[in-house]
């Protein structure tokens, strides 16, 4: 009998990129986390989102630039840029319910890593979302949704990070930035650094 006992080939060896497809079922974020350090650090990390860190405006420096805003016909809030806080960020005060927003094409199969910075006062609650639609600009089905919640200090800059799986019928993700009861004066939030990042697929 051969002696062949502790002489096999490594997993990593024998199925490339298995360990990491072992780590992402196991800890599905650690392992995005992870890549995109590893992609970051090797200058290879290309963040889709447009004007992210909010640096560039629009509207005589009063509106970020690349950025869309909805609210509830009941909510009378303000969108603007503010550059006082965070080097260049997008402040929302008085919004009831509404958002910032921003659509990128996606095809069903991929997966995407979201991430923000938030910071908040009031009553405010703020979230980043992101939705997926066809092509014909309506909504697929609202279980494909994705909510990821700002943790840190409120008044401080709490971050959000998540995965987003696209869904079937889908042609475009929408990044949305929500703030919700702001109903009194003291209520605002700022959202910066923005990151949307295509996954890389398991080879």
């Amino acid at each position: 009998m051969k002696k062949t006992v502790g002489q096999g080939r490594r997993w990593e060896a024998a199925l490339s990129g298995v360990t990491r497809t072992i780590q992402a079922l196991r800890d599905p974020k650690g392992a995005a986390q992870e890549e995109l350090a590893e992609r970051r650090a090797a200058g290879t990390l290309k963040n889709l989102a447009r004007n992210g860190d909010f640096s560039a405006t629009v509207r005589d420096k009063q509106f970020p630039a690349e950025w869309n805003t909805w609210q509830d016909e009941g909510s009378k809030g303000r969108f603007v840029f503010d550059s006082a806080v965070g080097g260049g960020s997008a402040k929302a005060t008085q919004v009831k319910n509404g958002c910032y927003l921003q659509s990128h094409p996606a095809q069903p199969g991929e997966t995407y890593a979201l991430e923000a910075e938030c910071r908040t006062t009031g009553a405010t609650v703020a979230s980043l979302l992101v939705r997926c639609q066809r092509a014909d600009g309506s909504w697929v089905r609202w279980d494909s949704d994705a909510t990821f919640t700002f943790s840190g200090s409120r008044e401080q800059w709490a971050r959000a990070f998540g995965l987003l799986a696209v869904p079937d019928h889908a042609a475009k993700l929408v990044i949305l930035l929500n703030a919700e009861h702001q109903l009194s004066d003291g209520g605002a939030c700022w959202f910066d650094n923005v990151g949307l990042y295509r996954m890389e697929e398991a080879k």
